[in-house]
């Protein structure tokens, strides 16, 4: 499949690992402030263990999801994958309307299903490439 990426900032694309370390940070800094001195219970350790939780969702939730963004296509498929989302397919066949621009690509598919994607990081060069393969701006109208 033919694909092209965009180029996605070092902090949005790491958002969720800078903030899970963040939170890490804080939750060992208050534990090791209010550690208790004797083993056993101690509440002063609740808000500190709940950063330290919270630190741990972050990093999951960083690690979990796909921090990229593309557009692919071949001879049967359109797939759009945005930021932070499932990837979206469809089938030539069933797209009604695609529109390309320098700024846009917009997918029009049966039963009001479809998608605008925002072209704006993407190189030049992929997108003239992607509208090489489709000939023109309107295409595919049914």
């Amino acid at each position: 499949m033919n694909r092209i990426d965009k180029n996605i900032s070092f902090f949005k694309k790491n958002y969720w690992l800078i903030l899970g370390f963040v939170w890490l940070l804080l939750g060992v800094g208050m534990f090791l402030t209010k550690m208790p001195l004797e083993f056993g219970w101690n509440r002063d350790l609740i808000i500190p263990g709940l950063y330290l939780l919270t630190a741990i969702l972050y990093f999951i939730s960083g690690y979990r999801q796909e921090n990229i963004e593309y557009v692919e296509w071949n001879d049967e498929l359109i797939v759009v994958k945005p930021y932070g989302k499932k990837r979206k397919e469809y089938q030539l066949s069933e797209i009604e309307n695609l529109t390309i621009s320098n700024n846009h690509l917009i997918i029009k598919a049966h039963n009001a299903s479809g998608t605008m994607v925002e072209l704006k990081d993407y190189h030049s060069e992929d997108i003239s490439r992607f509208y090489k393969e489709f000939g023109s701006a309107e295409m595919l109208t049914q």
